[in-house]
C-alpha cells in the first residue's frame, strides 16, 4: 500500500554522559520526493524550531542535546541528514537519577488495517528521570504540564512541508504474506500514568 513519504527523526543526546536517543516518525505532505536528503534536513530544522524548547523542558538538567538525525524510511528510503545542536541542555529543574526511566508519552490511534482492527498506542520514551520529580511512581510538577505542552505541539503539523507526527507500521496482511506499510495519525497524545522504562538504557555503555 503506497503512502506518503515517512521520515524517522532521532533526537540524539546524553544524560549524565550516557548516550540516549528519542525516536519519532513524521509523514510528509508529498510522496516519493526526489530530494529525500533535503527533506530530512528540513524536518530536523523544523523540529528544532518548533519543538526543541518544549523537549528540553521535559528532560533533566544534565541532559545535553547533541542534535538531530533524520532519514526517509519508505518509498526507496534516503540518506541521513544531521543537524548538530551541541550545548543545549535540559531545563526541567533538577539533575537525573537515572537515564533508563523517564516520562512515556503515548499516542492513541486506531489500527484499522489490522486483521482484527483495534485501538493501539505509539510511545515516545523521554530520556531521564530528574531527582525529586518521580515520587511513588507519580510524576511531580512541572513534568506533567511540560509533557502536555510537548504533546499538544505534536498534534499539529508544522513547517513548510506540513510534517505530521504519527506511528509508522509495517504489517504482513492476508490473504498471502505481503508486507504493507501504514501511517497512523494519533487521535490523542498524552503522558502515560506509568513511567517509561527502556531496557537498552539499563545496560552499561562500555
Amino acid at each position: 500500500m503506497a503512502i506518503q513519504d515517512v521520515h524517522q527523526l532521532n533526537v540524539v543526546g546524553s544524560v549524565a554522559n550516557e548516550f540516549v536517543e528519542c525516536i519519532m516518525h513524521f509523514q510528509q505532505s508529498g510522496s516519493e520526493s526526489a530530494t529525500p536528503a533535503a527533506d530530512s534536513l528540513a524536518l530536523c530544522n523544523g523540529f528544532q524550531a518548533t519543538f526543541e524548547t518544549a523537549f528540553l523542558a521535559m528532560v533533566p538538567d544534565d541532559f545535553e542535546l547533541a542534535g538531530y538525525k533524520a532519514k526517509r524510511v519508505n518509498n526507496t528510503g534516503g540518506p541521513s541528514a544531521v543537524l548538530v545542536r551541541g550545548g543545549q541542555i535540559g531545563t526541567v529543574g533538577a539533575d537525573s537519577f537515572t537515564s533508563a526511566v523517564g516520562p512515556c508519552i503515548i499516542a492513541n490511534y486506531y489500527k484499522e488495517h489490522a486483521a482484527k482492527p483495534r485501538w493501539a498506542t505509539g510511545r515516545i520514551f523521554v530520556p531521564g528521570a530528574a531527582e525529586g520529580l518521580l515520587q511513588e511512581n507519580l510524576w511531580q510538577a512541572p513534568v506533567p504540564a511540560n509533557c502536555a505542552a510537548f504533546a499538544a505541539l505534536l498534534m499539529n503539523s508544522f513547517a513548510a512541508l506540513a510534517w505530521t507526527y504519527g506511528v509508522y507500521h509495517k504489517a504482513t496482511v492476508a490473504p498471502k504474506p505481503i508486507t504493507e506499510e501504514f501511517f497512523y495519525a494519533p487521535t490523542l497524545i498524552q503522558l502515560s500514568a506509568k513511567p517509561g522504562v527502556q531496557r537498552r538504557r539499563l545496560l552499561p555503555t562500555l
